[in-house]
């Protein structure tokens, strides 16, 4: 869908900005330190997402687009990737200050509740608790629990409306066109702004994470849900859209993300035979401790990236009866 040209030799910011785009880096206190938001200029302004709420981050937003001589108020739009705090933190001040629409997938909808961070934040802990991560990384995660959740306000954040794959946005760039990109959360979502070829993937993809274990879990009345399936499914669906260039959540635009790609199925395809080797020095193993193996330098909610990847792996090769995952979560080889 993109243009039939090739990203190489393209220097991404100034690319970014002879499409009308304008990245901006808004702080956070987080494992991550910060979440990129994106200005489209044009007769109406849309913003791609809007950062962490915390001090300063208005000011930083402000200074940010003001490059491209706008205000905050002159925005039209506000597109969100998806539902988590650091992807739409600032879209209710902003709103307040521009009058702007703002739209989110109604999947992601019931996570802009104003108690749905703490409510995540258990379910994270009883995951942990399941699983058996080691006892420092479940003190960090508390630790980081009760420093995280300090930062977060109460206030209600309702969108104006919802979006689907195959809706469009007009902006004097081009085209805005939806692409559905589940799996990191279940609504999640990427923008193509097709006249210049650049995907806006928000956590789809990063080389903030090196390979990136972006998939997320939820709990139902059954059990943990994966989305590793769903989240690999997504990311196949990078080939068929062909960007020029990606611009994620976190992190630089990735020119090569071809390559970040393949890295990603290659680091991945191996990881059952890792396991194995793991599992036949030590069966019988915890999932979140086999987890921690495997991504060790992995901290605060990036273990529960970690954990939800080597999940979704196991689950395959479960069906394919090479191990065996207890109700307990003990990992061990199948007998055969």
């Amino acid at each position: 869908m993109g243009k039939k040209v090739t990203s190489k030799g393209i220097n991404r910011k100034e690319y970014l900005g002879q499409c009308g785009v304008t990245a901006v880096k808004v702080p956070m206190p987080l494992v991550v330190p910060s979440a990129n938001v994106f200005f489209i200029d044009g007769d109406v302004p849309i913003l791609i997402d809007t950062g962490y709420s915390s001090p300063g981050s208005i000011d930083v937003i402000k200074e940010g687009i003001k490059g491209a001589g706008r205000g905050i108020e002159d925005i039209g739009l506000i597109l969100l990737t998806h539902g988590h705090r650091d992807h739409f933190g600032m879209a209710d001040e902003i709103r307040e200050i521009s009058g702007a629409k703002v739209f989110l997938s109604e999947a992601d909808g019931g996570l802009l509740d104003r108690y749905a961070f703490s409510n995540y934040l258990d379910r994270v802990t009883e995951l942990y608790r399941e699983v058996g991560i080691s006892d420092e990384k479940f003190q960090f995660h508390i630790n980081f629990t009760h420093h995280d959740s300090q930062t977060v306000g109460l206030k209600e954040f309702v969108p104006d409306g919802g979006i689907l794959e195959g809706d469009e946005f007009i902006t004097g760039a081009g085209k805005v066109i939806v692409f559905e990109t589940p799996g990191h959360t279940e609504g999640s979502v990427s923008f193509f702004l097709e006249e210049s070829g650049i995907l806006f993937t928000g956590d789809l993809l990063s080389a903030v994470y090196d390979p990136p274990p972006l998939v997320m879990v939820e709990r139902d009345g059954h059990g943990w849900i994966n989305y590793y399936d769903i989240y690999v499914n997504s990311l196949l669906k990078l080939k068929k859209i062909e960007p020029i260039i990606l611009a994620p959540g976190h992190g630089a635009p990735i020119k090569k993300w071809d390559d970040l790609l393949k890295r990603f199925f290659s680091v991945h395809g191996a990881l059952p035979e890792k396991i194995e080797t793991i599992l036949k020095e030590d069966s019988g193993i915890k999932l979140g401790i086999l987890a921690e193996r495997i991504y060790p330098n992995a901290l605060g909610p990036l273990v529960t990236l970690a954990i939800n990847v080597v999940k979704g792996v196991l689950a395959r090769m479960e069906r394919e009866g090479r191990v065996s995952v207890s109700e307990e979560y003990l990992v061990s080889l199948a007998d055969r």
